[in-house]
């Protein structure tokens, strides 16, 4: 499979996204939790999650910390920094 990089989201060429944003979005669906639910817990506006998984933003290392919390651990800070490189 070839990957490009667009923003800080790697996207195979047929726009499958990986890495971070699947693990975030599968955690999400898994636990019946919303974009809102994990915005409130981590203190930021729904949108700016959306942001997250759609790749246009990245979340600062207090916002990645406030996933790894809310999310027990399945989405880490290292998962955000790798996708990055």
């Amino acid at each position: 499979m070839v990957k490009i990089f667009v923003g800080v989201v790697t996207k195979s060429l047929t726009g499958q996204k990986v890495g971070f944003t699947v693990r975030l979005d599968e955690w999400l669906k898994r636990n019946e939790r919303s974009q809102g639910w994990l915005a409130r817990k981590v203190r930021v506006h729904a949108s700016l999650v959306s942001r997250w998984l759609s790749g246009e933003r990245f979340p600062t290392p207090d916002e990645q910390a406030a996933v790894a919390l809310h999310t027990d651990g399945a989405v880490m800070a290292e998962d955000w920094t790798n996708d990055r490189s």
